[in-house]
């Protein structure tokens, strides 16, 4: 708890069936009727659980806790499965009783439960809003820009005219800058224009190389989304075991997803979808299934970042050479990071490259070959 492991939850109950339902339904997280709900804190209080801590009744109910390193089994899916999905229809039934009470067609939400995917994605299908928006650092970090927007229009009088539609706010580096950290490390590298480095980068992903693609300025929020990622070929049914086993070094039921050309959303999901910010778990076009692997869940959702032509072209660029040579108009996307912070600087990138396994590392325009000998 507090470690980053509520991810965890909502990927392993995708595993589960819901067989703690009612106990977490009707003992911990309980709807009152009138808009409201209410969390039971003599069953579960996350103070107390963050030591390690359960109640009598919750022990009673779902068993003893698990130890650190225990094997995963069925009943802890079917835990995940159960309380992932007594949130989903708790907050089903709060945006319900938000249209009735506003009849507002726009839904904005924010907070770190905001950023569960698979709740999302019920939201976008089953609830009447007309457009659904988080922004990409919807958890506690978005106070920051809260307060700043709280200064500039409530205090200071200012009209609204921004549109937050990316999340690319954090350092950049030149590729100057780069070269000095490359020569440093003593790392050989190739400068390269885009016209030559991204459609050999899509020719080697195509072929199974798994690249550390360093663009522009870092994202802001948990989620790596163009400029600070792994990417890879969504099309190897393997790719997800090799990336979260012999790279990233985390659970084998980790989903990844894809970054896609925003234009190919209605094709990839049957859906007009627009989320550049990798917040919405939707269903996955039953003809493109079979295509995409490595990014479809094993419930036949994904979780998709469409990439914008305007916002990101260098990123989009870099997709379409890989939908020239493949007729897949997406690529992998996972987070540049090995058990550890997403890399933010060149020098963070460098040392990881050092400490992992992946084939290849660009930095800018520098691309650097790993070296099997």
């Amino acid at each position: 708890m507090f470690t980053g492991d509520e991810w965890k939850v909502m990927g392993l109950a995708a595993y589960g069936k819901p067989e703690f339902y009612d106990f977490f339904s009707e003992k911990v997280l309980t709807k009152n009727g009138n808009g409201d709900f209410h969390f039971n804190i003599k069953v579960l209080d996350h103070h107390l659980a963050k030591h390690y801590q359960f109640s009598d009744t919750i022990i009673k109910e779902i068993g003893k806790p698990r130890v650190p390193g225990e094997e995963l089994t069925e009943h802890h899916w079917n835990i995940a499965s159960s309380a992932q999905k007594v949130l989903e229809d708790t907050a089903i039934y709060l945006v319900k009783q938000i249209k009735e009470m506003t009849d507002e067609e726009n839904l904005c939400m924010a907070g770190g439960v905001a950023f569960n995917s698979v709740m999302n994605g019920r939201i976008f299908h089953e609830t009447p809003f007309k457009r659904f928006y988080v922004q990409s650092a919807a958890g506690d970090a978005g106070g920051s820009l809260g307060a700043a927007f709280h200064i500039w229009h409530r205090i200071l009088g200012k009209p609204r005219k921004f549109v937050m539609n990316n999340s690319y706010w954090g350092p950049k580096f030149s590729n100057e800058e780069c070269q000095k950290v490359l020569d440093k490390a003593g790392l050989e590298y190739e400068t390269l224009p885009d016209e030559t480095l991204l459609p050999r980068l899509a020719k080697m992903i195509s072929e199974g190389a798994i690249i550390g693609w360093f663009n522009g300025r870092m994202e802001w929020g948990p989620r790596a989304l163009g400029a600070r990622s792994f990417v890879a070929d969504p099309r190897r049914a393997d790719m997800r075991e090799i990336l979260n086993d012999k790279v990233k070094l985390r659970e084998w039921f980790r989903p990844l997803a894809p970054s896609m050309l925003e234009e190919h959303g209605a094709e990839v999901f049957g859906v007009e979808h627009h989320d550049p910010f990798m917040i919405t778990v939707i269903e996955v076009a039953e003809d493109y299934k079979s295509k995409i692997p490595a990014v479809v869940h094993v419930d036949g959702t994904a979780r998709p970042q469409m990439v914008n032509k305007e916002v990101n072209p260098r990123y989009w660029n870099l997709i379409n050479e890989f939908r020239k040579l493949t007729g897949i108009p997406m690529l992998l996307n996972t987070s540049f990071n090995i058990q550890e912070p997403i890399v933010c600087s060149p020098q963070d990138a460098v040392n990881t490259f050092g400490n992992a396994n992946f084939d290849a590392l660009v930095l800018e325009n520098n691309l650097v070959l790993r070296n099997e000998n």
